[in-house]
């Protein structure tokens, strides 16, 4: 209860934030995935059939052929090492999140020290934490799949018909960050 408080009361603040702080100047998507140089890929707590959505992640090594990429995920997702040679790795311990449900103080400050150029959540159902470090970055562009939770968050959604498979939702993404390189 006291963690659903939390969570609800900060993603609150942050939407007033994000509605009235500084807003960033309009962003072109394709100038941003040309220039990216780090780029920030969030992975869902999910774990089925995250082996073969890791082997996919190639597809962001094309999409951003000059950028450092980073996978935030959570140490509970057993993941193959040989999987994660190609990217820089941010984990975390579910233990260690808040009784507030905040993310551990260390990992929001390591995200923040990075200077992310794009944030991506992967995650198609809400993910507190991902949604609450993609903000946290404050990457220029930060990407996600809609929900009504994290919408005034990120500045780039996807619309996904929710029945659809992971596989196909993420085929859309990288339909639309791959659209400049496909024409």
């Amino acid at each position: 209860m006291l963690k659903k408080i939390g969570q609800l009361s900060a993603l609150t603040i942050y939407k007033i934030l994000s509605r009235f702080g500084q807003r960033p100047a309009s962003v072109s998507i394709f100038d941003q995935i040309d220039k990216a140089n780090n780029v920030l890929l969030c992975l869902p707590d999910n774990v089925n059939g995250l082996q073969t959505e890791l082997l996919t992640l190639d597809k962001f090594n094309h999409i951003f052929p000059k950028a450092n990429i980073t996978l935030l995920y959570n140490t509970n997702l057993a993941i193959e090492k040989f999987l994660l040679n190609n990217y820089q790795c941010v984990n975390y311990n579910p233990a260690e999140v808040t009784s507030l449900g905040q993310p551990p103080k260390g990992i929001k400050e390591n995200i923040q020290r990075n200077h992310f150029d794009i944030a991506i959540d992967l995650s198609i159902a809400f993910n507190y934490i991902n949604t609450v470090l993609v903000w946290a970055s404050h990457a220029c562009l930060r990407i996600g799949f809609h929900h009504p939770k994290r919408d005034d968050l990120y500045n780039f959604l996807i619309r996904v018909n929710p029945e659809e498979s992971r596989e196909n939702s993420y085929q859309s993404l990288f339909r639309y960050l791959g659209a400049k390189q496909n024409n």
